[in-house]
């Protein structure tokens, strides 16, 4: 299951990018950023370093009707609408969750415009991981990779473009390198996406 291995795909790897044969010219053209059409910031603010705290009451339901999509969050963690983009950050913004829409069409390109995206935002971008694998009991292409913010600030992130009925939907979940006491909730969050009918 995809976020039974979230810690691992965001975690720091030194060995080489394994990818189905198919998946090289997919991740060749690939350039990770996060655009604003996906719900986050063109200006990326820094990253906190994190803090021992209890974990989270978890369990909060949201919907975006407009986006067509449903997830749960944790109590604590703020929650922001903009049409169909919807972003979640962490206390102390360790960690930022965006869901948001996709490009119609082929999955594989919607990752494509996606990973684009995120490397124009940010700097020193480099993938680790590409694999497909269900989310929320949809087919997904998920990459996970390593970056810098603007402010110098070193980052994980796990992008998925999840296949939908007429519109494909894009979840970005970003948080600092050293951020290991969020990842069991980003992993949460991932698993409670589901795609409204």
């Amino acid at each position: 299951m995809l976020s039974q291995r979230l810690s691992g795909l965001m975690g720091r790897r030194s060995e080489p990018i394994r990818l189905r044969p198919w998946a090289w010219v997919t991740a060749g053209g690939l350039v990770l950023s996060v655009a604003a059409a996906f719900g986050v910031s063109r200006q990326p603010e820094p990253l906190a370093r994190p803090s021992a705290a209890a974990a989270p009451v978890f369990g909060l339901p949201y919907r975006n009707v407009e986006g067509g999509y449903a997830f749960r969050y944790p109590a604590g963690w703020a929650v922001r609408d903009r049409g169909t983009a919807t972003t979640v950050r962490a206390p102390g913004r360790r960690a930022v969750v965006t869901f948001g829409l996709a490009p119609r069409g082929d999955l594989q390109e919607a990752e494509r415009s996606l990973v684009g995206t995120i490397r124009d935002s940010y700097r020193r971008v480099r993938l680790t991981v590409i694999q497909v694998e269900p989310v929320g009991g949809r087919r997904a292409v998920t990459i996970a990779g390593t970056g810098m913010n603007r402010a110098g600030v070193p980052f994980r992130f796990l992008a998925a473009t999840v296949a939908g009925s007429g519109r494909n939907r894009s979840i970005t979940l970003f948080a600092s390198r050293d951020g290991e006491d969020v990842m069991p909730t980003l992993q949460r969050i991932l698993d409670s996406f589901r795609a409204l009918p």
